[in-house]
C-alpha cells in the first residue's frame, strides 16, 4: 500500500517525519512493515514527542501553534476511525444538537451511530483521561494526559445501525 508519503528510499520514520501535521496514523497503516517494527517507530517518534499516542494503536501528528501543541478533535479522530474502516459515522443525540447548534452546552458523552462496529476506546492524553466508545478497541491502558476541552469524563458512544437509517430511511 503507498501513499503521497512514501518513497522507496526513505524509512518510515522519514515518512511519518515529512507528513503534515494534524494527522491521524494507526499502527494498520503500514502493512508493508513488520507490526512490531511500526509500533517501536511510533513509540519512539511519541518519546521524541513528534507524535502524540491518542489510544492503543492511534496515533496523531498534532499541530503546533504559539500557545502549544493543538491536539486533533473527538470528531476528527471518530472519522479517521470511520474512513480507516469504511464505515459511516453520525452524531447523534445530544451531540447532534450540539453540533447542529441547536445546543450550547458540550456533551460529557459524545454519540455516534456508525454502519461499522460497535467498540470502546479509552483516549490516552497527558494529564486526564477521557474514554470514547467507538468502533473497536478493548481494555486500553489508563495513561493521564492534558486535554484541550476534553474532561476526565468524556465518552464517545458508537452504536450500531442499519446503512438505510444514516441516509435518512426507516
Amino acid at each position: 500500500m503507498t501513499n503521497e508519503y512514501s518513497l522507496d528510499s526513505t524509512t518510515l520514520k522519514q515518512r511519518i517525519i515529512a507528513m503534515p501535521e494534524d494527522r491521524i496514523l494507526f499502527r494498520s497503516d503500514y502493512p508493508e512493515y513488520h507490526t512490531e517494527f511500526v509500533g517501536s517507530i511510533l513509540s519512539e517518534l511519541t518519546a521524541e514527542g513528534i507524535l502524540v499516542k491518542i489510544a492503543q494503536g492511534i496515533y496523531a501528528k498534532p499541530r503546533k501553534s504559539r500557545f502549544g501543541v493543538v491536539l486533533p478533535s473527538v470528531d476528527k479522530i471518530v472519522q479517521a476511525i470511520a474512513t480507516r474502516d469504511n464505515a459511516e459515522v453520525l452524531p447523534s443525540g445530544m451531540t447532534a444538537l450540539n453540533v447542529l447548534g441547536l445546543s450550547t452546552q458540550v456533551p460529557m458523552n459524545y454519540t455516534y451511530l456508525t454502519t461499522g462496529s460497535e467498540r470502546t476506546i479509552k483516549f490516552l492524553l497527558f494529564h486526564s483521561s477521557y474514554f470514547v466508545t467507538c468502533a473497536g478497541f478493548k481494555d486500553i491502558e489508563e495513561r493521564k494526559c492534558q486535554t484541550g476541552g476534553i474532561t476526565d469524563n468524556t465518552t464517545v458512544d458508537i452504536k450500531r445501525t442499519r446503512q438505510g437509517r444514516l441516509n435518512g430511511g426507516c
